[in-house]
């Protein structure tokens, strides 16, 4: 159920938006050494405003915006079905070539999926709503769009087993040894271990790989972590980084979204290089059935200003939606943990002000909808409006 500022709970569905994130595989080297420089790769830290230069440091809040909600668009292009979709009004580029005076003519999409293992039936879910989606953006939007998947936690429990097999189990051991007795553990033998990924231990690093025992990649063009409109077949691309390896406790949605896109990760060198555009909106969709009760570094208004400075300061530059618990709240669709045989979806304060933070660009939907279609229909509608407002830096 599509949900809009708290106080309007009581009107029913809102619209909501979608967000990408790209990024490129860089070498084992470049993630180790740039991680450092990161100040939302690991740990909780202090609240504060973003310095895109180093650690994060004290700000000052600035203004929320409005409150109202985005006009709806066009619903008269035709999708391949023929069914009716959205038609995106988007700008033609200036015509000397340099960027359009207004409007947006690229798109970053950003989805920050918690891989818990609780979250096995909303990743299936939102894997299911995207072809449609992403037909749309790409015909309707704009042919030069990037997306990528992060999820929620820096060492998922494939990443720690080979971990330890590295440097607790297997030093010392004949190389035919089995690492451990458990899958996957029990297919790798210590004179032949995977080698280990930097950046598939790096928080907010782009997913390239599926989420079997042996690790298969996705085959995203280039080697990169994130693909754009040159992939051959988007829709199994999507599906393929969206179904996530089991992840750990606690979430750290927040600091996943904020690291992915932080220049250590997106600039020459970093995984997630090439993904982040000055010139694109962004659009960002997390989606957890669990609040950041503080494990993440800051506050839902130090995230909001973290966010915008990520992208040079420019509020017209990005778009927020959040896939949230709405259990205990008047019409929630999550169902109450005391139910047996539930897992609900806790109810998130601080992630749904974190989205209200935002206004018009900001909509929160119930992660326990059983269907995500309608809230992508309206996330749809939403970027059409952001596309018109955006304004390019410079």
């Amino acid at each position: 159920m599509v949900r809009r500022r708290t106080e309007d709970l009581e009107l029913g569905r809102a619209t909501a938006a979608v967000v990408a994130l790209g990024a490129l595989v860089a070498s084992v080297a470049g993630c180790a050494d740039t991680r450092g420089d990161n100040p939302f790769a690991t740990g909780p830290a202090s609240a504060g405003a973003l310095d895109t230069d180093g650690p994060a440091d004290g700000g000052g809040a600035p203004t929320g915006p409005g409150a109202s909600g985005a006009d709806a668009g066009d619903d008269d292009a035709l999708d391949d079905s023929g069914g009716d979709s959205i038609k995106f009004d988007t700008p033609s580029p200036a015509g000397d070539g340099g960027l359009p005076t207004d409007g947006c003519t690229k798109v970053d999409f950003l989805f920050v999926i918690d891989n818990s293992l609780s979250m096995g039936d909303e990743q299936q879910n939102l894997a299911a709503s995207f072809p449609q989606f992403i037909e749309t953006i790409r015909t309707e939007v704009a042919e030069d769009w990037h997306v990528m998947v992060v999820d929620t936690d820096g060492e998922d429990k494939w990443d720690e087993d080979l971990a330890e097999c590295h440097f607790d189990d297997c030093p010392g051991e004949p190389a035919d040894e089995a690492c451990g007795v458990i899958s996957p553990q029990d297919d790798w033998t210590c004179g032949n271990l995977p080698s280990i990924d930097a950046c598939d231990g790096t928080l907010g690093a782009g997913t390239d790989h599926d989420d079997s025992e042996a690790r298969g990649t996705c085959g995203l063009v280039a080697g990169r972590r994130w693909f754009d409109d040159t992939q051959p077949n988007p829709d199994a691309s999507f599906q393929c980084v969206a179904h996530l390896y089991d992840g750990n406790s606690p979430e750290l949605t927040m600091g996943a979204m904020l690291s992915a896109i932080h220049p250590s990760m997106v600039d020459p060198g970093g995984c997630n290089e090439g993904f982040l555009r000055d010139d694109a909106v962004l659009v960002v969709t997390f989606i957890s059935d669990e609040e950041d009760d503080g494990d993440s570094m800051g506050l839902p208004q130090s995230w909001r200003d973290d966010l915008i400075a990520l992208k040079n300061g420019n509020e017209t530059a990005v778009v927020v939606l959040g896939l949230l618990g709405d259990t205990g709240l008047p019409g929630a669709v999550c169902p109450p943990d005391s139910v047996a045989g539930s897992n609900g979806g806790e109810y998130s304060p601080r992630l749904i002000e974190f989205v209200e933070t935002f206004g018009t660009r900001g909509l929160w939907g119930s992660v326990c909808a059983p269907d995500y279609g309608t809230f992508f229909d309206e996330a749809v509608s939403l970027i059409d409006t952001a596309c018109d407002e955006y304004e390019p830096v410079g």
